[in-house]
């Protein structure tokens, strides 16, 4: 059953799993009529010992990606709480020095 879909003649269903990206089937091209249009041909009874599955809106490829993350009650970390040693100081003047050492060779002085 769809619902709120745009009337269109070139919709197909394509089940896929989306975890391991295995399509394991497509269907057939079909038209989804406007709410008002009349089919030519009479419309196909649904099977009642099978589940109906039902379709809203357009589609919208990015809504499995929507996450909303739980709050955290004082997430932030002030500067003097990062535990930083003289070894992670001396690690960042090194990656500094590297970086410009890289930057030198590039320009070519």
């Amino acid at each position: 059953m769809l619902q709120d879909v745009p009337p269109g003649d070139d919709y197909f269903l394509i089940f896929i799993n989306s975890t391991h990206g295995v399509m394991h089937a497509t269907s057939n091209r079909f038209t989804v009529l406007a709410p008002n249009a009349t089919p030519s041909s009479s419309p196909p009874s649904p099977a009642d010992s099978v589940p109906t599955v039902t379709i809203s809106g357009g589609p919208n490829p990015t809504m499995p990606f929507a996450t909303t993350f739980a709050a955290i009650a004082n997430g932030a970390i002030a500067f003097g709480q990062l535990g930083l040693r003289s070894v992670h100081v001396g690690a960042m003047v090194w990656v500094m020095l590297g970086c410009l050492f890289g930057a030198l060779w590039t320009v070519g002085l």
